[in-house]
């Protein structure tokens, strides 16, 4: 079957009404701390079908709803972005889309929401020659309600000998009414990491030059996120192999704190995720190598200058190996929510830990169960009531098509009164 799991629904006058299912127990057997909605398919069967991977979304504060983005990769190598709108309350509003129709491939979207003009920017990797060997950053501006392919645009172009992988993007606020994108450049001749790149790109698609935040120690596997309160961005990347680095930029670029050090350790590290809890904070993410099988999810909480407030702290460090963290901050008071995949003998599962500002995870808790299925590569956006977790979910059999899934997480249970009038 396609829906793995049955939602939970309550249905009164014509109206359906979801009900937040509560996870009972987590693997130490104490109570899990979240509340969580029922999982709900995000995207749909085709006719020839294909795999979805590398999901990522947004929150449109306006329409109080979501637009998740992901690339499918179908029977003949071909891949595609889409996307499609959830509500509020994660469940799908409209018919998933594709976005663009350009004839190679486009691959690891990024999208952020643009809370002034009521639209989004999604930007993507796309194949320039058409074999792999080189990519450029693309993007689109959508209207809310977008139904289909429109008008993309080059972000990064490809400049010999380089090759641009893994955008990021965020808004920066209504103010100055544009977005910031980052990604990392590679060699096309080492395949080594070159410089981290960032450009500006106005509500109404207009670029600004664009400019290396930095060069130095191989940078690459780099996000960025917008703090309102000091106007700036803050862009991480991992440094040389073991350390995580970080610059501060100004809403339009300009550097006022380069290649600072955010955690410098002994082992590995791998993919950072930034955000800010619309307050004076940052949190860090990453996952950290233990030993040769077993990795570790990390995190660090930072002011707005960049300096620690919480030093470098364990996340999610079992004897499993946790990997891809992603992260975000309730809206209304600020608390962190991390995700991130697990890996165990039985299948991958998406984990998540939420905690206090200041403060540090005290429990774990899985958003997906592992039996005999592989949930993997989470990412997660708040907004108003609650928060869309959303992976990538495929059965163990070989034969069953990878889907993109969600669910809400509910950072609290409210109890309304219902009050029923006989007529």
């Amino acid at each position: 079957m396609f829906n793995k799991r049955a939602g939970v629904a309550l249905a009164l006058a014509g109206m359906v009404m979801l009900v937040p299912a509560v996870v009972a127990r987590d693997s130490t057997g104490s109570v899990a701390v979240a509340r969580l909605g029922p999982e709900v398919a995000i995207s749909v069967p085709a006719v020839p079908d294909s795999h979805r991977y590398q999901a990522d979304l947004a929150f449109n504060w306006f329409k109080k709803e979501y637009l998740v983005v992901w690339h499918q990769t179908w029977d003949d190598g071909t891949r595609q972005v889409w996307a499609r709108r959830m509500s509020a309350a994660g469940q799908p509003v409209a018919a998933p889309f594709r976005l663009s129709n350009a004839p190679n491939n486009q691959i690891y979207p990024a999208v952020a929401c643009n809370s002034w003009k009521d639209d989004y920017l999604v930007v993507w990797m796309y194949d320039v020659a058409g074999n792999g060997s080189r990519y450029e950053i693309r993007g689109r501006i959508i209207p809310w309600n977008a139904t289909g392919p429109g008008t993309e645009f080059v972000i990064g172009d490809w400049i010999a000998p380089a090759s641009m992988w893994n955008p990021a993007v965020t808004y920066c606020g209504a103010t100055h009414n544009a977005y910031m994108v980052t990604w990392d450049s590679y060699s096309t001749e080492t395949g080594q990491p070159l410089n981290i790149v960032r450009r500006l790109v106005a509500a109404d698609g207009t670029l600004s030059a664009s400019a290396a935040v930095t060069s130095s120690g191989a940078p690459h596997h780099s996000d960025v996120a917008y703090n309102w309160v000091q106007d700036e961005c803050l862009v991480v990347w991992v440094s040389g192999s073991t350390s995580i680095y970080g610059a501060r930029l100004r809403w339009d670029g300009t550097v006022t704190r380069s290649d600072f050090v955010i955690y410098a350790g002994s082992t590995t590290v791998q993919y950072p995720a930034v955000t800010q809890n619309e307050r004076y904070r940052y949190l860090v993410a990453w996952e950290r190598q233990y030993d040769i099988d077993d990795w570790d999810v990390y995190g660090i909480e930072l002011d707005l200058n960049g300096d620690t407030v919480v030093g470098s702290f364990g996340i999610d460090y079992s004897y499993d190996a946790e990997t891809r963290p992603d992260v975000t901050a309730d809206w209304f008071s600020g608390t962190w929510l991390a995700v991130w995949q697990r890996a165990a003998a039985a299948g991958d599962a998406i984990w998540a830990s939420t905690w206090p500002v200041g403060g540090l995870p005290s429990s774990r808790f899985p958003v997906t169960a592992v039996a005999f299925w592989n949930n993997r590569e989470p990412a997660v956006a708040a907004g108003p009531p609650g928060n869309l977790i959303v992976y990538e979910g495929r059965a163990a059999e070989p034969t069953e098509r990878q889907h993109i899934y969600g669910r809400m997480w509910w950072p609290v249970v409210v109890y309304l009164p219902l009050t029923l009038k006989n007529r």
